[in-house]
């Protein structure tokens, strides 16, 4: 698909985006690429995220993901005007890296999987073969039980009108271990990670049937407005999103 079939509000937001690093950063910003959905056309309206990956000098962070006060600040007036349901989505996941060398247990993206909308990717992005994919797959696999804990223990004393917002979490919990669960079957992570949605989907089901239960849940809330508007068809979502990480566990077990 491309950025270029992006709505034109999105494109607006995410050329923000763009200007509000260069304004934090200036010539300390090395790059900047888009990731996810808005690549692949399988973006869902007001849910899908804008999924931003900023590559930095290191000498503007105190670690490898985080960006000093100063700069974060900076960075924050400078989108702080900037509404993410203006632009037809959930919100603005905008990170920023160290350019200068690959970051230990971040999963550097794959081609095809990204692109680039300013400056030049960092040179170790080259080397990105070097990663273990499937073993930091396995590994985030395993933590699924605490997962679902955590997703039910966060939920249950929430208002109504929160509860959109953690079937949202509870799908960004699940869409990362369905594409594990796809790297880890096909042993292949370039192909697993520039899946599309409906091909994830497709794929995990011929993996194993009972994977169908992502399905599922990523039908419910392609109507997302009946999310936001229905706690019982939330609470419905939420459910869904929870059993279908249960089947990936299940599935993964050794």
């Amino acid at each position: 698909m491309g950025l270029d079939a992006l709505p034109e509000d999105l494109r607006a937001a995410l050329a923000s985006i763009v200007q509000a690093c260069r304004v934090a950063f200036g010539p300390h910003l090395r790059c900047v690429m888009v990731k996810g959905s808005a690549i692949k056309g399988d973006f869902l309206p007001l849910y899908s995220d804008l999924d931003v990956h900023a590559f930095v000098d290191p000498s503007v962070l105190v670690a490898d993901r985080s960006p000093k006060l100063e700069h974060a600040l900076r960075f924050q007036e400078a989108i702080g005007e900037l509404e993410p349901r203006d632009a037809g989505v959930s919100a603005f996941q905008v990170y920023f890296l160290r350019a200068d060398r690959m970051i230990e247990e971040w999963s550097p993206p794959v081609p095809g999987s990204y692109e680039v909308v300013h400056g030049d990717p960092p040179s170790w992005l080259a080397r990105w073969r070097e990663f273990d994919y499937v073993g930091k797959a396995k590994r985030t696999l395993a933590r699924i039980p605490d997962d679902r804990r955590t997703l039910t223990d966060r939920v249950l004393d929430k208002p109504n009108r929160s509860l959109a917002t953690f079937v949202r979490l509870a799908g960004m919990f699940l869409k990362g271990a369905a594409y594990d669960a796809a790297t880890v079957a096909s042993n292949d992570p370039q192909r697993a990670l520039t899946m599309r949605t409906p091909e994830l989907l497709t794929y995990l089901e011929s993996v194993d049937r009972s994977l169908v239960a992502v399905r599922r849940f990523f039908d419910s809330v392609a109507d997302w407005r009946r999310v936001e508007s229905n706690p019982a068809y939330a609470r419905g979502a939420f459910r869904q999103a929870i059993e279908a990480l249960e089947a990936i566990e299940r599935w993964s077990r050794p």
